[in-house]
């Protein structure tokens, strides 16, 4: 589980260090929010939480990997839509593949020149 943080690390180090300064106008921008929490799976399941999840020490509820990736995708290419911000301040879970793509949709989303914002609290690894 070593890799984890330095992966997560990595991600919010290229956000940064890739999002440009954002110039203060009159112009209302349009800013879309990701809020990243639970347990990410390639295809998730049901709704609700997952009780194996709850004894295995997993967070919250599972959802969709590829449907996070979709609509970064979708929001790269939305030309009505002048930032992105990241609210990773609830756990959350995805495995080394899973955060390999969400590095490489972030590379795309980076090429559009889109103001990129991360917030985060705190993070660690499970035990």
């Amino acid at each position: 589980m070593a890799l984890f943080p330095r992966v997560l690390t990595l991600l919010l180090l290229l956000l940064l260090v890739q999002a440009p300064l954002a110039a203060i106008d009159d112009d209302p921008s349009v800013v879309r929010l990701f809020r990243i929490e639970g347990t990410y799976q390639d295809h998730a399941g049901g709704g609700g939480i997952d009780p194996m999840s709850l004894l295995t020490g997993g967070f919250g509820p599972t959802r969709s990997f590829y449907a996070l990736i979709d609509k970064i995708d979708e929001v790269a290419d939305d030309d009505e839509i002048d930032a992105v911000a990241f609210d990773l301040s609830a756990p959350f879970t995805m495995n080394a593949a899973q955060l390999g793509e969400l590095s490489r949709c972030l590379d795309r989303l980076a090429e559009t020149n889109k103001h990129t914002f991360t917030w985060m609290e705190s993070g660690n690894t499970p035990p």
